[in-house]
């Protein structure tokens, strides 16, 4: 796949459940130890780590270290580190309402320097608790990238994905029953349609802009359960396979 703004690539899965608990991301029940990550003869590995709440605080892999930190039940800031030189190279600042709902995440990043700078702003629109536009922008920009969120039977069943007011995409979800993966994962607070209890098992699309290649419509990764209905392999169209190992 190409396209053109990165804000349209987040779209391939996922689903918001309609409550006004948006970001509290801490599960019951099994949580995710590690990702095993298979394309072709390539390999990487995940590893996740957790406090005494069952909030995941740091996940690790071969060349990145990310470390969480909360303020009670809610997300504060997440720091990414270099794992050779164990170096700060990012950091996402987060910013609720009186509401508790996700509202505002600051992006910072190092490139090349050794001071973090704001690299981008997201911000969250609700309307009577539910979220129904995001906004993205860089800082001192005018530019502003969105997403809107359609709803049936308390689910997100489309994403329009525009650039300025240009529509370029529009995503059409399908959902399993079963245990979403990236549920409790820091990683995704600032992508909705992953926030569900549930994962996406199709994703259908209308490209206006020519970005997307066909043999990628519908995007419907192959999923494996345990008995107790948690994903323990994950099969992409594109050639990536997932390992999941969960634990209590």
């Amino acid at each position: 796949m190409k396209t053109r703004f990165g804000i349209a690539a987040i779209a391939l899965l996922g689903l918001l459940s309609c409550t006004t608990d948006h970001v509290e991301i801490a599960q019951d029940g099994l949580k995710l130890a590690r990702i095993d990550y298979t394309n072709h003869a390539h390999t990487r590995v995940e590893v996740f780590g957790y406090n005494s709440y069952g909030q995941m605080v740091e996940i690790i892999s071969s060349s990145k270290r990310r470390v969480v930190e909360y303020k009670g039940e809610y997300v504060h800031q997440s720091l990414s580190y270099s794992v050779v030189e164990n170096r700060l190279s990012a950091k996402d600042s987060f910013v609720y309402d009186a509401g508790k709902n996700m509202q505002t995440i600051y992006t910072f990043g190092a490139y090349g320097g050794e001071a973090l700078e704001l690299s981008s702003i997201t911000h969250f629109v609700y309307v009577n608790d539910i979220l129904v536009q995001k906004l993205w922008t860089l800082p001192n920009s005018n530019h502003v990238s969105q997403e809107k969120y359609h709803w049936e039977n308390d689910a997100i069943s489309k994403v329009e994905y525009y650039d300025g007011n240009e529509l370029y995409y529009e995503f059409f979800y399908s959902y399993d029953d079963k245990v979403n993966f990236r549920l409790g994962d820091p990683r995704f607070l600032g992508v909705p349609i992953y926030w569900s209890e549930h994962n996406v098992i199709s994703t259908d699309y209308i490209d206006h802009y020519g970005n997307y290649d066909v043999c990628c419509k519908p995007y419907a990764p192959e999923f494996i359960y345990n008995k107790n209905g948690y994903p323990i392999s994950i099969s992409d169209p594109l050639g990536v396979v997932r390992e999941l190992y969960w634990e209590e």
